[in-house]
């Protein structure tokens, strides 16, 4: 009795810690700059929420600024022409790739350099609106 008493209460207790975990559907919001010295857009990806959200790698730009064939995901409008982060493998991880954790109410920084940018001209015209769109994903430990 005590056993199954045990048990059931370790379920209960797993079961409430799943259910109050957020839903991904809040997304972080995105601030970005321009950054001239280094030719590059600087980006800055905020968590406002009180838990750790992550993203997948794969949609996050790398220390060179390289995102894993991300043309439908990075490119940068201006006047309503598009131009595509240019596509690039950064390669194949078995078994998953690591996520990129930001932690509660904390931040991530990369840069993507405007000559990434199919097209582009560096630096941009001040109408260059950058669309970034990293693809949320839950926080596995």
């Amino acid at each position: 009795m005590t056993k199954a008493l045990l048990l059931g209460s370790v379920a209960a207790l797993v079961v409430t810690a799943c259910a109050s975990l957020p839903v991904i559907a809040d997304r972080p919001p995105f601030e970005f700059a321009f950054s001239p010295a280094s030719d590059a857009f600087e980006v800055r990806l905020a968590n406002p929420s009180a838990y750790e959200r992550c993203i997948e790698s794969e949609s996050w730009p790398n220390s060179a600024g390289w995102i894993h064939f991300s043309s439908d995901i990075a490119f940068v409008d201006v006047d309503s022409e598009r131009f595509p982060l240019r596509d690039r493998n950064v390669g194949y991880c078995p078994g998953g790739c690591e996520v990129v954790r930001i932690p509660p109410h904390g931040s991530v920084s990369a840069n993507l350099p405007y000559t990434e940018f199919l097209g582009l001209s560096a630096p941009p015209p001040h109408s260059a609106k950058l669309i970034l769109r990293p693809i949320e994903t839950p926080c596995t430990r």
